[in-house]
């Protein structure tokens, strides 16, 4: 049994012996190291420029050399750009311009979050350019939970290897050694020229004094930089060697897998609930209606827009949910096709989500046109603006199966959140309330709103374009109203002329500084 055992599993006599392949070291190329060092560097710039300090033209520029560098990278790595790519590529170096033509600090950290998400969804179109757009949630999942963490490692080692080829660490071992033997030697000079010149004994004190807050602030700034920027070069590095792929066919299969629930069964989960929507419309007409006849019962206009408006978001996103996961999770026919029941129920919530936000945004308008503009009556209006796109694109999806509804919700995002940035809504919140104040079509002109902390410089920017009669009569109200605040208890035009001295460096950095400035 044994010479069995052992006639099958040993080689017969003569057959050279082989090892298993030793594994070669991964190398890494002059542009991968550059890339390394240059990604911490953007981390740490993204936490100093876009985080700490207050974010103006040189976080502008910096994005630009973020985007430029990567696009130089993926160049040199064989990777070309199509129309749609270079297209993505111009709204990034675009979206970047934000930081300097606005100084509301909400719309800045919005587009730092915007940048990085479509910065990373552009490098997985790269490696996967058919699916991105078509499977948009999932590919947003990717580019931020995957693509960040692939290669996470990589920029570590990379730099560590490329010290170690070039004799980095030995030379850093010398000039630490040296510096080591030269402390004795300096500390006894430096104390004989310290007793013979009072001037530099007082220069060097100041200078062994305990760091400054800046400088303690800087290390966790820099920990925090280089963590961002290894997730940044890791996505370049996941683009390039194709380590995330998204896959469209073995996609769509997961999500066919997905669509289990009979049609049968949502058709009567749905079915309730459209009921609902009609008795709701119906018994309520009157009250939503109100936005668009101006009859608010007993309710006063505040009352009547907060309550009627937030209930109507509310059934707004419920309704986006439901049509959303019927569509999800509903069984297709042999022909892949959704059935024609469910295209009609999904048309009817669509279009019963249109009336309701058109009501809603009515309801807001009132309000707008009695007690002016904040930004929370132009940010949640936004909102509900895309809303009613998102369920018009719906209402399309049902007429026509093939409408690529991933194209049109990027484009449609994109296209109004750069509309909301690039608006300054802070001037033109100011511009409107104070032109219809001077018109008197408001009772008052809300100044609270500008010493507060809502509005931004871009407020105080738009009142520079009004002359100083126009701006006296708007000092009147002023004063009456917050004679006890010392910035608003003089005239407007001598506020402008001194707000920039409460301006530091980085808030300048922006066109509303930049305006204020040209003021005086």
């Amino acid at each position: 049994m044994n010479d069995n055992y052992e006639t099958l599993y040993h080689l017969p006599e003569g057959t050279p012996q082989t090892e298993p392949p030793a594994r070669e070291p991964v190398t890494y190329t002059k542009a991968e190291r550059l890339l390394a060092v240059g990604a911490f560097a953007a981390g740490i710039g993204v936490v100093r420029l876009a985080m700490y300090h207050a974010s103006g033209v040189l976080t502008t520029l910096l994005f630009w050399a973020i985007f430029a560098g990567q696009l130089v990278f993926l160049k040199k790595n064989g990777q070309t750009l199509d129309r749609t790519a270079k297209l993505w590529a111009g709204v990034l170096f675009l979206f970047s311009c934000v930081f300097t033509v606005t100084a509301s600090g909400l719309l800045k950290a919005l587009t730092v979050i915007f940048l990085l998400m479509a910065g990373t969804l552009f490098l997985l179109r790269q490696t996967s350019p058919e699916g991105v757009l078509r499977f948009l949630p999932v590919s947003l999942a990717l580019s931020v939970c995957a693509m960040p963490f692939a290669n996470y490692a990589t920029p570590f080692v990379a730099v560590t290897s490329g010290a170690r080829s070039s004799g980095v660490w030995k030379k850093v071992g010398y000039v630490a050694l040296g510096l080591l033997f030269a402390v004795p030697l300096t500390a006894i000079v430096g104390a004989l020229l310290c007793s013979a010149d009072d001037g530099l004994s007082d220069m060097i004190d100041r200078l062994l004094q305990t760091p400054p807050e800046a400088v303690m602030t800087f290390i966790p700034h820099a920990i925090g930089g280089v963590l961002i920027g290894a997730g940044i070069c890791s996505a370049v590095f996941a683009s390039v060697r194709r380590t995330i792929v998204l896959d469209a066919a073995s996609t769509d299969k997961t999500l066919v897998s997905l669509r289990f629930v009979p049609p049968l069964f949502l058709y009567s989960a749905v079915t309730p609930l459209c009921v609902l929507f009609v008795l709701y419309i119906i018994s309520q007409a009157s009250y939503f209606l109100g936005g668009f006849t101006g009859q608010t019962g007993s309710l006063t206009y505040a009352e009547y827009a907060r309550k009627g408006f937030f209930e109507l978001c509310a059934v707004c996103c419920i309704s986006l949910a439901v049509i959303a996961a019927m569509g999800f999770f509903a069984k297709r026919g042999e022909d892949g096709r959704r059935p024609v029941v469910l295209r009609i129920y999904a048309a009817f919530l669509s279009l019963a989500s249109l009336f309701i936000a058109g009501t809603a945004l009515a309801k807001m308008f009132l309000y707008i046109r009695i007690f002016g503009m904040t930004q929370m009556r132009v940010y949640t209006s936004w909102f509900i603006l895309l809303l009613v796109i998102g369920f018009i694109s719906l209402l399309l999806r049902q007429i026509w199966e093939r409408l690529p509804l991933g194209r049109i919700a990027a484009a449609a995002f994109t296209i109004m959140f750069g509309l909301l940035c690039f608006s300054r809504p802070d001037a033109w919140i100011t511009r409107y309330n104070a032109e219809q104040y001077l018109a008197g079509h408001l009772e008052e002109f809300d100044t609270d709103v500008l010493i507060g902390s809502e509005l931004s410089d871009d407020a105080w920017a738009a009142l520079t374009s009004y002359d100083s009669a126009t701006l006296a009569r708007l000092s009147e109200k002023i004063y009456q109203k917050n004679v006890k605040n010392d910035r608003l208890a003089k005239d407007l035009r001598t506020v402008l002329k001194d707000y920039p001295t409460h301006l530091d460096m980085w808030e300048r950095m922006n066109v509303s500084a930049w305006q204020i400035l040209l003021y005086r």
